[in-house]
């Protein structure tokens, strides 16, 4: 059985953040107000989020592609992505 590649992974993580995003309003208007945060700034807040989804009870996955949204190549590319 084939493993998917990192990049595979990384991509179709990327994909999902996206397609989140763009499709509620409140998460929207979330990530748009991190873009204009600093980055140490946007990563404490991406952590706080990504706590209380867990306490919640949210999609533990969905936690995790949330979590990686604290690292800043991943932050950016998913904000190019939602420009377009």
């Amino acid at each position: 059985m084939l493993m998917p590649a990192p990049i595979d992974a990384a991509l179709d993580n990327l994909t999902r953040i996206v397609l989140v995003v763009k499709k509620d309003r409140k998460l929207r208007l979330w990530f748009d107000g991190l873009s204009k945060k600093a980055a140490p700034d946007r990563r404490h807040e991406i952590i706080v989020m990504c706590a209380k989804m867990r306490a919640e009870g949210e999609d533990a996955g969905l936690i995790a592609v949330f979590q990686l949204l604290a690292d800043e190549r991943v932050f950016e590319a998913a904000r190019v992505a939602l420009a377009e």
